[in-house]
């Protein structure tokens, strides 16, 4: 008897050694997490068209949302003041496409083309149903608009709000420009002072 009591007693001891330990390796695990990252893309084309409506120039990249840019997302969405060139939650709604001649590669830290040439334009807007998160912006420049009597090359473009303290003629170069949501640096194209410029700007959130 003394020893199966002895045999048991050992028995139920493993058991329990087994069970406590079972028990805090349970606990100790740590609850699945489902991530989500929300990112905002962009996509631009540019199609630079002669005076008899054929295509002279195409380019098309992705672009670099910039610090202001997502800054002034939050800032709509929730209603906080993250920091912009305008002051905080004051950035206009994004529909300002501007082109410039700099040649320095975009940066998130961008708040401005680095040599804005003409007046930006008022870009119209449109959504793809097959898509959620989706706007095209497509700005069109007429005859002249960037270059009156020769030929410019343009190699940068950005989009920016039209605030009341950002006129069209304004880069975003502070608190009386404009901000700047995203800006891409291409490869020069050419246009002359009876060419149209249309710039077909996809941006996706996903």
């Amino acid at each position: 008897m003394t020893t199966k009591f002895i045999a048991l007693t050992i028995a139920l001891a493993a058991i329990v050694t087994v069970g406590g330990a079972f028990a805090l390796t349970q606990t100790g695990r740590t609850t699945g997490l489902q991530t989500d990252d929300m990112k905002t893309l962009g996509h631009i084309a540019l199609v630079v068209y002669g005076p008899d409506g054929n295509i002279k120039a195409y380019r098309q990249t992705d672009n670099q949302v910039t610090t202001t840019g997502d800054n002034a997302t939050v800032n709509k969405l929730f209603g906080v003041a993250r920091t912009t060139n305008t002051g905080g939650s004051s950035s206009g709604t994004f529909t300002a496409v501007a082109v410039g001649t700099g040649g320095n590669a975009a940066l998130a830290t961008d708040t401005a083309l680095q040599t804005q040439v003409g007046h930006k334009v008022i870009a119209t807007t449109s959504i793809s149903t097959a898509t959620h998160g989706n706007v095209v912006l497509t700005a069109n420049f007429a005859a002249g608009r960037i270059t009156n009597s020769s030929t410019q090359t343009i190699t940068e473009a950005g989009i920016f709000d039209n605030t009341s303290g950002g006129g069209l003629s304004l880069n975003g170069t502070g608190a009386s420009g404009a901000n700047m949501f995203a800006r891409q640096q291409f490869t020069g194209i050419g246009i002359g002072p009876s060419d149209t410029l249309q710039i077909t700007w996809t941006v996706n959130i996903t």
